[in-house]
């Protein structure tokens, strides 16, 4: 899984591309998120535009991600969500816990509102 993460104001951007996990990227993913909330980030806008496949190891990386950044005060949202990604988020009810939008602008402008 290539995973991409930019900074623009106060809004962590990161993408995700690919459809597996090789050795090691887990916990280099889970590091760079926990180095980024260190240092003050909050606010993650997720891209799942590029993700090929969302197996069960994505699922475990996306909630303990995601337990990680709420534990910290922050919030995550996700956008361009393929539809085969969107049905297993339903059908797992993690839709539930986290915001979905068509848009990076929308996953944007939803979190601005946010305090």
């Amino acid at each position: 899984m290539l995973v991409t993460f930019r900074v623009e104001d106060t809004f962590t951007y990161v993408a995700f591309e690919g459809a597996g996990w090789q050795p090691g990227e887990v916990t280099s993913f889970h590091g760079e998120m926990r180095r980024r909330l260190e240092e003050g980030a909050r606010r993650f806008v997720w891209n799942l535009q590029q993700l090929e496949k969302l197996n069960s190891i994505t699922l475990g990386v996306f909630i303990s991600s995601l337990k990680t950044v709420r534990d910290s005060g922050g919030c995550v949202v996700l956008h361009s969500v393929p539809a085969e990604a969107k049905e297993m988020l339903e059908l797992t009810q993690i839709s539930q816990y986290i915001d979905i939008f068509n848009t990076e602008e929308e996953a944007r402008q939803h979190l601005a509102r946010r305090r």
